[in-house]
């Protein structure tokens, strides 16, 4: 890869984090569907220790052991992407926020670390081929809550599911 950045190779980069963000949306959302289209169906994955394997794994892992929380908060920044043909690298920092566990087990957290990806160009779409999450801190977030329904947010709240009211916005749109 090369890391002059050349109008060919920069033209790339929004759909690019375009993945990135459905990858998140995906996640947050608890949608597994949104998620594997994020990945190639052979894709391998490391989330620093706490999985390793491929995608399928990984879709199983991730339904099992963040659907307890209750909520997620996925932030990405500092988008560091090198474009060559049909393929891609990419380095970009992620903030984590994960809610109360719902059973009460665990409690709030915050983490920070980076996603070092390998890309593809599948037709149109970019999907990841590759990807190394290293966590960089962690910590706990004991203040933090999920507001209670009904509460002075009101009733239209952020959900973990198909009744996101994201998804009737979307919904013309949106890749299924």
């Amino acid at each position: 890869m090369n890391d002059v950045p050349t109008a060919d190779r920069v033209a790339e980069h929004p759909a690019l984090q375009q993945t990135l963000a459905r990858y998140c949306r995906a996640v947050d959302r608890m949608d597994l569907g949104l998620l594997r289209s994020c990945f190639e169906p052979g894709a391998r994955l490391d989330f620093s220790g706490l999985f390793a394997g491929d995608i399928d794994g990984f879709t199983e892992w991730l339904g099992t052991n963040l659907r307890n929380y209750s909520f997620t908060v996925h932030t990405l920044s500092n988008t560091y992407l090198e474009v060559d043909g049909d393929q891609a690298a990419g380095e970009c920092y992620v903030t984590a926020l994960h809610g109360p566990a719902l059973d009460g087990a665990r409690g709030a957290f915050r983490s920070g670390g980076r996603y070092l990806d390998r890309f593809e160009r599948r037709g149109d779409r970019w999907v990841i081929t590759e990807r190394t999450a290293l966590v960089v801190w962690s910590e706990p977030a004991p203040d933090v809550n999920q507001p209670t329904a009904g509460g002075k947010y009101g009733a239209t709240r952020s959900r973990r599911d198909h009744t996101d009211p994201s998804y009737a916005l979307f919904a013309p749109q949106e890749v299924r």
